[in-house]
């Protein structure tokens, strides 16, 4: 009978785990799946893509190859390939924590106006695209969108 490590079932559980066997516990990917459970539950044929790539470690050479097919950064987490009469379909750019400050203004954070930048190229290509921070105002743009309501 084989004896399980920390290891073993973090990889059952299909956790990413450290080299030293720690738990990996990353609140963006785990509200990424939470809305992508939501998604399935209310949507069931609706056709979306997660970019899960994007927050991976990899090897120098994998991430060598994901910059060579993935020439725009910041690319947004969430698409959802739903046309509506108002856009061509939806771009979610995930977030755990707010990126407006009180008075409407983006944080600072490079890499948060990286990402804002292509939400602003999408939406003048006909796309929906915004930041969704939380899974209450993710599920409420989800459905808005779904509904027809233009943003």
């Amino acid at each position: 009978m084989k004896k399980w490590t920390l290891q073993d079932v973090e990889k059952a559980q299909g956790l990413p785990v450290t080299k030293k066997g720690m738990k990996h516990d990353n609140p963006e990917e785990r509200l990424c799946i939470e809305v992508s459970d939501w998604i399935n539950l209310q949507y069931p044929n609706l056709i979306y893509h997660f970019d899960f790539g994007s927050g991976l470690r990899m090897t120098k050479k994998q991430a060598g190859k994901q910059k060579r097919l993935n020439k725009v950064r910041g690319y947004p987490d969430l698409q959802i390939n739903f046309p509506t009469r108002h856009y061509c379909g939806l771009f979610i750019e995930i977030k755990v924590n707010r990126v407006w400050k009180k008075d409407g203004t983006l944080i600072k954070d490079d890499h948060v106006a990286e990402q804002e930048r292509l939400l602003v190229r999408l939406e003048k290509l006909g796309y929906c695209a915004m930041f969704g921070c939380g899974f209450e105002e993710i599920k409420d743009i989800v459905h808005k969108y779904m509904l027809g309501r233009e943003f």
